[in-house]
């Protein structure tokens, strides 16, 4: 068989045998930038959505109004002692996230505040702690305000100012300023 002119013996060599790539790119652009439409307009969709539905804050309105009032009766940036009895590592978490940029240190009962690990912490000047439980343990606290509960939770808080010492139950307190 004698070979086209201008194919050297190669079939699909000629410019007209190129077509068939070239067509095969086009149309995987097409389908890619297709895809990327589809893929943008549902994300501006879904982000619409999220935007115009979040809720302004992730904190129980309880909760907005316990820091307000806790900020409004300490110093910036001050260290705040959460004691829980018992543990409840969620709620003691959301009290880290809603007092940042404060430092919140999380002790399991009065005993382990008092046991030597923060002495540090405990000279450094004025701390104050939130207690929570059911009913809340007395760390020994200077004076006290209680706190309102979050709704669906059991513990019940008080917050206030440590008396520098060991904590006893019968501690000398002046009401909340």
């Amino acid at each position: 068989m004698k070979p086209q002119a201008g194919t050297d013996g190669i079939r699909g060599a000629s410019p007209e045998g190129r077509r068939g790539p070239t067509v095969l790119r086009v149309a995987a652009l097409l389908v890619l930038g297709i895809g990327y439409l589809i893929g943008a307009r549902s994300l501006y969709q879904e982000w619409r959505l999220d935007f115009k539905w979040a809720p302004p804050t992730a904190l129980p309105p309880e909760m907005s109004r316990n820091v307000a009032a806790i900020r409004s009766r300490m110093p910036d940036r001050s260290v705040i002692f959460y004691i829980q009895d018992p543990p409840d590592y969620w709620l003691s978490g959301l009290w880290q996230a809603a007092l940042f940029p404060s430092r919140v240190v999380v002790v399991s009962g009065v005993g382990d505040l008092r046991s030597g690990r923060f002495a540090g912490l405990l000279a450094e000047g004025p701390r104050f702690a939130i207690s929570a439980g059911r009913p809340p343990s007395d760390p020994g606290l200077r004076w006290s305000i209680p706190l309102s509960s979050l709704s669906g939770f059991s513990p019940s808080y008080e917050f206030g100012e440590l008396l520098p010492g060991t904590p006893s139950a019968d501690a000398e307190r002046t009401p909340g300023r």
